[in-house]
């Protein structure tokens, strides 16, 4: 029997007839696929992604002509959400926010929920279901305590990696405290600050690595009138090696050596970046575990509802700025994700009043450093010091 009689017979919506397996009296057999190029998700109809690989399901159908059909269907299975990046985008100037959550490996917007609390991100993975969630493997966000929260409740077995980005902008604080503090004048002078260390401030953020020798000369001239701004600069330079390594082995030598800077100089501005480490050390160093994925897409998405609130002059509705965000970014609209109470146990660990244990010797020993020895978990500060 050929296959566009059988296409006739069988008259499926959105299949199409391969071939006939088995043409015998006693039963029909017929290979099918389904014509739809991109089957969307179940629950909130966005494309599927690349085909992780095929498989045969095999069907029984009505009788063709009193002989029972089966049918072969040649199922791809779609590869679902591996790597999930979350952000926050504001629908009215520091007024409003909504969480934009994307799909790291096709760049498409799953939703955009109203707030940027724990119970967001926890309300759109509860929406998804377990099986789901399961399959996500890295999330990447900024360095929020209240989805740090919701991840460690509904996202337990994934790499939580904070985005590189974020960690580079908080440890060149340390630099920008110090080079303030030196360009400072006494009380009353004009200028109130010392214009030879002001000007090169840009040049100070620079990576080495991206300095050409005449950078070099100007920041040597720099660094032999002010000594201590040097020593933070290398400070910094050990922080970008951090990302600049091959491996989680060069991160951590890197690591060694900037302690030992710390431990040494005179640099207690840099207390709050190291206070920043130790919250948030297994997120950072776990980049180079997960193919140093990035939160570049989802800013460069953020982009694209900026510009919409800019010329609607800011948003009221949360339903309305995501219908229209969704569209600009060309992902069919999402609907509304339950809002689940709030979970247990889901707060911020440094509530608790200690510091998690970890797997990394080096944090071990800056963290005894700077815990107290009856373990209450407060930070002791070097910058009374």
């Amino acid at each position: 029997m050929a296959s566009d009689v059988v296409s006739v017979r069988l008259w499926l919506w959105r299949i199409k007839v391969e071939g006939v397996v088995v043409d015998a009296p006693e039963r029909l057999v017929v290979r099918v696929c389904s014509t739809v190029r991109r089957p969307g998700c179940p629950d909130w109809g966005t494309p599927g992604g690349r085909v992780h690989d095929r498989g045969d399901n095999k069907i029984r159908d009505l009788e063709v002509s009193g002989r029972p059909v089966t049918l072969v269907w040649d199922r791809r299975r779609r590869q679902r959400c591996r790597v999930l990046l979350v952000d926050e985008t504001s629908i009215r100037k520091r007024h409003r926010y909504v969480t934009v959550i994307v799909n790291g490996d096709t760049g498409e917007v799953l939703a955009m929920v109203a707030h940027r609390d724990a119970q967001a991100l926890s309300g759109f993975l509860a929406a998804q279901g377990p099986r789901w969630c399961k399959a996500v493997k890295v999330v990447v966000c900024d360095g929020s305590a209240a989805y740090k929260a919701a991840i460690e409740v509904r996202l337990g077995h994934v790499r939580h990696v904070l985005d590189r980005f974020h960690v580079i902008r908080r440890f060149a604080a340390g630099l920008t405290a110090v080079r303030r503090d030196i360009q400072r004048r006494p009380e009353g002078s004009v200028p109130a600050f010392d214009r030879d260390v002001s000007r090169p401030g840009f040049l100070l953020m620079r990576r080495p690595d991206k300095l050409d020798p005449a950078d070099h000369k100007r920041l040597d001239k720099l660094f032999a009138a002010h000594p201590r701004l040097r020593t933070a600069w290398e400070a910094l330079a050990e922080l970008h090696n951090l990302y600049l390594a091959d491996d989680s082995k060069g991160a951590l030598e890197a690591l060694d050596r900037f302690a030992d800077i710390y431990r040494t100089a005179q640099i207690p501005e840099f207390s709050d970046t190291v206070d920043t480490f130790l919250a948030w050390h297994d997120q950072i160093l776990d980049w180079h575990h997960n193919g140093r994925p990035s939160n570049g897409r989802i800013d460069r998405t953020n982009n694209l509802p900026q510009v919409l609130r800019r010329k609607t002059h800011g948003f009221t509705n949360y339903t309305n700025f995501e219908a229209r965000g969704l569209l600009l970014t060309r992902t069919p609209p999402s609907p509304a994700a339950r809002i689940p109470k709030k979970d247990e146990g889901s707060e911020n660990w440094a509530a608790s009043g200690g510091p998690l244990p970890s797997k990394y010797p080096i944090i071990r020993l800056i963290t005894a450093e700077r815990f107290d020895e009856s373990g209450a978990g407060v930070l002791q500060s070097r910058r009374g010091s």
